[in-house]
């Protein structure tokens, strides 16, 4: 997945656009024990990571996530994913600790 995040990130940066749109500016959020939703941000996909020297593996899901029924995003690592709006992923960890980066491909 580190290739694919990659190669996204180096074409938005290195053209300004990919196949999904222009890149779009981001943002971090610091995760917690408690499942927290992402901020509002229209996009046709975005790319998150866990930002390095963050001290535990994160969890994204819907509404009801947990440590136990989450996508598990280890410290240092990403993904890149379809997604209309951000807001439709939480995330937690299993105490404070660590901060996850976001950005977007979009058309608008």
């Amino acid at each position: 997945m580190k290739r694919l995040f990659l190669l996204v990130l180096t074409a938005a940066a290195l053209f300004g656009q990919s196949p999904l749109g222009q890149f779009k500016a981001g943002g971090q959020q610091a995760v917690t024990g408690t499942a927290a939703q992402l901020p509002s941000f229209t996009s046709n996909a975005v790319c998150i990571e866990v930002i390095p020297g963050g001290s535990q593996t994160v969890y994204i899901g819907d509404s009801t996530v947990t440590t136990s029924n989450g996508f598990p995003i280890a410290a240092g690592t990403g993904l890149c994913f379809i997604s209309q709006n951000l807001n439709k992923i939480y995330v937690v960890a299993a105490s404070t600790g660590s901060t996850i980066a976001w950005y977007g491909l979009s058309n608008n």
